[in-house]
């Protein structure tokens, strides 16, 4: 391979890295293995740091028993240990559902400087699907909504249409 055809792959492959979409769309994929036989609300959370991967987590509260046991706080304490660091600067979360402010509490506090999710909550989304927190939060936080929502609103569509029956 050609030096310049080397920068080119390289710059491709940071772009892909660097691609919202790109990361959202390995969680859904990762999310829809995980769902397929299972109780829980289809949310899955992964933390990605230059590139790299951090964690992947889903959530896990009828499982578990354990209220907080959210994809995010799950994802957060998995890359925690990975670091082995409470901090998580400079990283950023993917998460199929907006947040809740439990969730929202625990990204703020472990540092991430990124949120990135697909679908709104209208229940208890706490970036503008119910609530607004931040509002009144002063941290300096990048917020994307919408990333694959479509995609992942049929995920949660056809999991509530099987609880129902």
């Amino acid at each position: 391979m050609k030096f310049k055809e080397l920068l080119i792959s390289l710059s491709l492959l940071t772009q892909k890295m660097n691609n919202h979409n790109y990361w959202m769309q390995n969680l859904i994929e990762l999310l829809k293995k995980e769902i397929s036989n299972s109780v829980e609300v289809p949310v899955g959370a992964m933390i990605v740091d230059k590139g790299k991967i951090l964690s992947t987590a889903f959530n896990k509260r009828e499982e578990t028993n354990l209220a907080t046991a959210h994809a995010e706080i799950l994802a957060i304490n998995s890359a925690n240990k990975t670091l082995d660091s409470w901090r998580l600067t400079d990283t950023t979360i993917y998460i199929t559902l907006e947040p809740c402010s439990m969730c929202l509490g625990a990204i703020l506090n472990a540092r991430i400087k990124n949120i990135v999710f697909a679908s709104f909550d209208y229940k208890t989304g706490s970036l503008g699907g119910k609530y607004n927190m931040l509002n009144y939060v002063s941290n300096d936080i990048n917020v994307i909504s919408g990333i694959c929502a479509d995609e992942n609103s049929k995920i949660l569509s056809e999991f509530f249409k099987k609880v129902r029956k």
